[in-house]
């Protein structure tokens, strides 16, 4: 059976949605991605096996760490929902990366986002992944999604499907942690993109 593989951040996995929310301790489930989350309802409405590999806080350079660590084989149909340009990641070795957060109160995170961090540096690293992940998956079919919009450098070369779950969650109410995007911002957003392959 073909796959559908999906990269991203807790927009992917589907972060407190009613599957993988703790209504008692209004906490989330871990581990396991949700099966409300849009990769899932997509690769329902296709027939294909659902591999869901967002994750939570997960950098633009996480999701590249992970796509270029994945085996991915020729039958999969390939997403990327690249995230927020204010989040990073290092990483000490292949299985070990560290979460620099913008939130974070560490001095690593404080002395980051002072001294290293800028919106045109991201924005051009954000685009170096996205070009270089394309190039590595050309033949496959692919998609790129962004959780919100952001103006592509004049070098850039790859296209950036025009639907973004952002707009999905303002629109319906959301997951039960009142940040994530809910369901029917799941259901919806499937739904454009089945109609969008089927252009």
């Amino acid at each position: 059976m073909s796959r559908l593989i999906a990269f991203g951040c807790s927009f992917t996995r589907g972060t407190a949605l009613d599957d993988v929310w703790d209504f008692k301790n209004k906490c989330s489930i871990f581990p396991q991605p949700s099966k409300y989350a849009w990769p899932q309802l997509l690769a329902d409405k296709l027939g294909l096996e659902c591999i869901n590999l967002g994750k939570g806080g997960y950098s633009n350079k996480a999701i590249w760490h992970t796509i270029i660590n994945f085996d991915l084989k020729p039958s999969d149909i390939v997403f990327m929902h690249w995230s927020y340009l204010d989040r990073y990641h290092y990483y000490e070795t292949n299985d070990n990366g560290i979460i620099v957060d913008h939130k974070g109160n560490t001095a690593r995170d404080k002395a980051f986002f002072k001294h290293l961090h800028s919106d045109y540096d991201m924005l051009n690293d954000l685009y170096m992944r996205i070009n270089h992940i394309d190039s590595l998956l050309y033949g496959k079919k692919r998609y790129h999604l962004q959780i919100d919009p952001t103006v592509a450098p004049t070098w850039n070369k790859t296209e950036i499907l025009n639907i973004r779950l952002n707009d999905y969650k303002n629109k319906y109410p959301q997951a039960n942690d009142k940040s994530h995007p809910g369901v029917l911002a799941h259901k919806e957003f499937a739904t454009a993109l089945l109609q969008n392959l089927k252009n």
